[in-house]
């Protein structure tokens, strides 16, 4: 096992924007892929939390491994795409609470003695200034890195982290909100190991690349509004999946997941048609119970506590806890679907109802509707040199 420390890294508060660290992996070796950033450490002017289901990954914007100045692969809204992510890991870590830096530390329970379904709201408390409790697998984030167990050939690779700079998708507050206005992160490490054996010299992968749609609020009460657009962003791609994020631009501090969340809304119903043809039959994405089920056809087993992927229910004051509704109820409403065909034409219709009187409310803010899909690329590798592209 190496440790390699950046050659460069902000040391100033990221919250300004434009924060990054980078690193710099050693030439004419053979570096297994499982890559891990540790003592990933940030330092609050007044200490808070890590959000629950991106944990210590809601640092981070974009993630990205080059070769000189060549992109061999990246991802971009890191924070929110791993909130997703965390869910649907493997069940030892989300069982183990020991772990919630690493992955997700939602849990649920039933509380004595009505038995109602309560979230548990531990928390991920940040640790000391020493941070060897906080480690991010670089290889949850890049999924090249998941193809390809040996990086070999490469010529001056390096790793470069742009620090997220939006609290909503950082911090928790455990009292009064909008306590945390600084985030300093002290100097991570980059892992690695070497391998005897070379890498594959041509990788085929999917890679995760994401689009979003805005969607404006609701100006009346009750309107039910309908919104249709074209994604451009995968065109001539062959597309394995994507899922689908009701993100929020209202700022929320009372939730465990602040804005990193997939807001239930009231009537949705989402339709696609791909290359001219409709992609779900019988009207589509139109109820909670379908759209849990695309998700888990699509993307496996996942948490998603009783209620949370709901916009209402009946009774439901008799089925959970009041700190239940206010911390998760609602908010991971993810949408997803199988593709597996090259894109040519893809189009959305998004249909919503606008209840309530105020129109920043949940069912009539503004949403950006974040598409992650999957499409094949590759990466040839040869002498030093490198060409990507799609196949």
């Amino acid at each position: 096992m190496n440790v390699t420390e950046p050659v460069f890294h902000t040391s100033t508060n990221i919250v300004a924007g434009g924060a990054r660290t980078e690193w710099h992996l050693p030439n004419n070796l053979n570096i297994r892929s499982n890559l891990r950033l540790i003592n990933v450490e940030p330092v609050m002017n007044v200490g808070n939390s890590f959000l629950l289901n991106a944990g210590v990954y809601g640092l981070i914007s974009r993630m990205t491994l080059y070769s000189n100045d060549q992109v061999v692969c990246s991802l971009r809204d890191v924070a929110k795409y791993m909130a997703f992510k965390n869910l649907s890991g493997a069940n030892a870590h989300h069982l183990d609470m020991k772990h919630p830096t690493i992955h997700s530390n939602i849990g649920v329970q039933y509380k004595e003695p009505n038995n109602k379904l309560n979230v548990t709201l531990d928390g991920v408390l940040l640790p000391d200034s020493n941070g060897s409790n906080n480690r991010i697998e670089v290889n949850q984030v890049l999924s090249y890195l998941q193809a390809n167990e040996v990086l070999s050939g490469f010529d001056n690779l390096r790793l470069v982290v742009e620090w997220n700079a939006d609290l909503k998708e950082m911090v928790v507050y455990r009292d009064a909100p909008n306590t945390t206005t600084t985030i300093t992160m002290l100097t991570p490490q980059l892992v690695y190991e070497t391998s005897t054996k070379a890498g594959q010299n041509k990788t085929t992968y999917f890679a995760v690349e994401n689009d979003r749609l805005y969607i404006n609020s609701i100006a009346v009460e009750n309107d039910t509004q309908t919104t249709n657009q074209r994604i451009n962003a995968y065109n001539n791609k062959i597309v394995k999946r994507i899922l689908l994020v009701n993100y929020p631009l209202e700022e929320n501090n009372s939730s465990v997941l602040r804005n990193l969340q997939s807001i239930a809304q009231s009537n949705e119903k989402i339709t696609f048609t791909l290359n001219g043809r409709s992609l779900l039959p019988y009207g589509g994405l139109d109820n909670e119970a379908k759209k849990q089920a695309m998700l888990t056809e699509a993307y496996g087993d996942h948490i998603t506590p009783l209620g949370s992927n709901w916009s209402a229910f009946e009774n439901q004051d008799e089925i959970v806890e009041e700190d239940f509704l206010e911390q998760i109820y609602g908010g991971m409403s993810y949408g997803a679907v199988n593709i597996g065909e090259r894109n040519e034409e893809f189009n959305v219709q998004y249909v919503r109802k606008g209840l309530g009187a105020d129109e920043d409310g949940v069912f009539r803010q503004q949403l950006h509707l974040y598409v992650f899909a999957e499409v094949v690329k590759y990466v040839n590798q040869s002498n030093g040199k490198i060409s990507t592209g799609y196949a």
